[in-house]
């Protein structure tokens, strides 16, 4: 179990890697926009996967279109008994410690925050804007494709077709409230994690809507980015 957990967890992260490898290669090729190709290599991966689950990879005699189980005992471990909460947390910390430390304190976190901040200032320093911008997308999309796979080892056991509800633009909603520092991205997880497991109990018990749930997100990105806004409206006065 633990050497299929780690080459699940490697190839999940080098396939995500690869994506967002092609994303920053677009970028700094042909400059186009890194929001809009990654929002549209979405649907092709989605699908593409959604082939695999409906021909080679689909259970046999399944109603849905899922993988096989991969078997309790190839599962993540949970932390707490009858709970989700899985040893995917533990990575997902040691992840954020990680890259913390990479963008704190080495060259190449300097410089992917140089190109992401002032692109022809950094050119101008002698900084490769051409592979930081393909490695940083590419190091992007390995952690998303490490959130899939625990999500997929840590909670179902199987692969199922759409079983995300978008936690990709989630995750940019908490990278926003984290001020996209990775140790602020952990506390604004856990924020609207919690707002979200509690959303089902709150509809049986208190009668109100999961919907919402969204309201209440949306109401603090927009609490926090209100500072921000001022500022920019105060700057834009003053020219």
């Amino acid at each position: 179990p633990v050497v299929l957990i780690a080459l699940a967890v490697l190839a999940g992260m080098a396939a995500g890697g690869l994506v967002g490898a092609a994303t920053g290669f677009l970028k700094a090729r042909m400059h186009l926009h890194e929001v809009i190709v990654a929002i549209m290599l979405n649907y092709i991966v989605r699908f593409f996967t959604s082939y695999l689950l409906n021909g080679s990879l689909r259970e046999d005699g399944s109603m849905i279109a899922q993988s096989p189980s991969f078997g309790q005992e190839n599962m993540m471990t949970a932390l707490i008994p009858k709970t989700q909460l899985t040893t995917a947390f533990i990575l997902a910390i040691i992840a954020a410690v990680v890259v913390y430390f990479i963008f704190r304190f080495t060259r190449f976190g300097y410089e992917i925050r140089t190109v992401g901040e002032n692109i022809e200032a950094s050119r101008a320093a002698g900084v490769n804007v051409w592979l930081t911008s393909i490695v940083s997308m590419g190091l992007a999309g390995a952690m998303s494709g490490l959130c899939g796979v625990t999500e997929v080892l840590g909670k179902s056991g199987k692969f199922i077709d759409g079983f995300s509800p978008g936690y990709g633009f989630t995750g940019i909603a908490v990278a926003f409230l984290g001020n996209n520092n990775p140790l602020g991205v952990v506390a604004a997880s856990l924020l609207f994690g919690i707002i979200d497991a509690g959303s089902t109990k709150m509809s049986y018990v208190a009668g109100v809507s999961t919907s919402m749930i969204g309201v209440i997100q949306g109401l603090v990105i927009l609490f926090v980015s209100t500072p921000s806004l001022v500022t920019f409206w105060k700057k834009r006065r003053v020219k």
